[in-house]
């Protein structure tokens, strides 16, 4: 990341609290709590592994499969050091994962990161995830729990955030094959809307384009003034927007009573795109639609996530992935974390992935729902059917589904009927709650 880039981003305050808070870090017990608790959002099955001989072991992540993944924690200096040592001690006790991830509480650059995950490779326990400063930042940003017991840190989150409200991490990876979108995101005229399917890449385009460009996602419509005064952004990102209507109209009013200049960002999902024109008075020939990605730059998200073979599991989670390159993603996290490829490619894996990634969230009701819409087959099924199969009602079914999409595996038509992919997902949903 550039020098300007980066000064814009730190223009948070809490966010730079953070940042300071985490590089001056040396409580490495409660660092080590931390980092599972919020990791655990990620890898629920994570446990830790408290105590002073753990064999290496600061957390523990267990697969169905009976394979593993070694978790370590540093606040040190010296991470290449305590990454080495961690691995060689685990090693020594016998430890069988067959990877790690590293949680780390200082800065590291791209170069220290390959180095890292060269060590790793050298002592046979690839490295399949880094959450340094940056990413544990963001963990941290709405956990106020862990910004007390951890940092001693008390503020509120701003209105106005540079990171949107999701269930998974967003790591700094400018996302492949979207340049144009963002040059128009980040040199906007005119308020846009932006429209493409769950998994296309929306979000992560959004948070980079804020990133270049001072921009920031509304996460509390109460207090959106404050944060326009505070931040003065340049535009302002409306995440689900055909969710969001009522509050796009009132936004452009506001930004009319206190004469702002900040232009409006709001993404939705295809076939709603019409409502969210409406209501924010702009030309639906202006809206920006984001495109699957050709087979060749979904095969550079899938080596991004150290995926690079066997060519028939490359082939198919290509193929699968269906040019999303969110779902590319979601298909790669099974395959990392298991030591087998088969349940991958028959997608078990996913729907366990998919499972255990949104129950703790959402509960039960989202796999259920997930099943639910696969009985419709690649025709789909529409929200209000859906609701009442559950006997729910549809505004509740349309926020539920609005945050599973951060897996990618649905897709809208133009009749807003919703279906889920890839197809093999269907069938072991479908299996798992009949």
């Amino acid at each position: 990341m550039c020098k300007m880039n980066a000064k814009r981003m730190f223009r948070d305050p809490l966010y730079r609290q953070i940042r300071r808070a985490l590089r001056e870090l040396r409580d490495g017990n409660t660092f080590e709590l931390c980092a599972n608790d919020l990791l655990r959002q990620v890898y629920p099955s994570l446990a830790p592994r408290e105590g002073g001989d753990d064999a290496g072991l600061d957390g523990l992540i267990a697969n169905e499969d009976k394979s593993s993944i070694q978790l370590i924690c540093t606040t040190g200096q010296d991470v290449l050091g305590n990454l080495s040592a961690s691995i060689e001690a685990n090693l020594k006790k016998g430890g069988k994962s067959h990877a790690c991830i590293l949680a780390a509480s200082q800065r590291l650059t791209n170069p220290k990161k390959r180095t890292l995950e060269e060590r790793a490779k050298e002592l046979s326990r690839p490295l399949i995830q880094i959450y340094d400063q940056a990413a544990l930042a963001q963990l941290l940003y709405r956990d106020a729990r862990w910004l007390k017991e951890l940092l001693g840190l008390t503020g509120d989150a701003p209105s106005l955030s540079l990171f949107p409200i999701t269930t998974r991490p967003l790591f700094d990876v400018p996302p492949l094959g979207r340049d144009d979108v963002i040059a128009r995101v980040t040199n906007l005229a005119e308020d846009a809307v932006l429209v493409g399917q769950p998994g296309s890449g929306k979000t992560h385009l959004l948070f980079t384009a804020a990133k270049k460009a001072k921009g920031r996602f509304v996460v509390d419509e109460s207090r959106v003034a404050e944060g326009v005064r505070s931040i003065q952004p340049r535009f302002l990102i409306i995440d689900d927007a055909h969710s969001r209507l009522d509050f796009l109209m009132r936004l452009k009013l506001l930004r009319q009573q206190i004469d702002a200049d900040f232009k409006i960002v709001a993404s939705c999902w295809p076939g709603q795109e019409e409502a969210v024109c409406v209501a924010l008075q702009t030309a639906k020939e202006k809206c920006h639609v984001l495109e699957g990605l050709p087979q060749k730059q979904i095969k550079e998200v899938i080596q991004s996530q150290k995926i690079f073979g066997p060519p028939q599991l490359l082939a198919e989670i290509i193929h699968q992935s269906q040019g999303k390159p969110g779902l590319a993603v979601t298909l790669c996290r099974p395959c990392s974390e298991s030591g087998t490829t088969r349940d991958v490619v028959l997608s078990t894996a996913l729907a366990t992935d998919v499972k255990h990634s949104f129950e703790p969230l959402l509960g039960e009701a989202a796999t259920h729902l997930l099943g639910c819409f696969s009985i419709g087959g690649s025709a789909g099924m529409t929200l209000e059917s859906v609701a009442r199969l559950l006997g729910k009602n549809t505004f509740e079914v349309k926020r539920t589904v609005e945050q599973l999409s951060a897996a990618g595996v649905l897709d809208v038509s133009r009749e807003n009927r919703i279906s889920v992919h890839p197809p093999r997902l269907r069938q072991a949903l479908v299996r798992d709650v009949s």
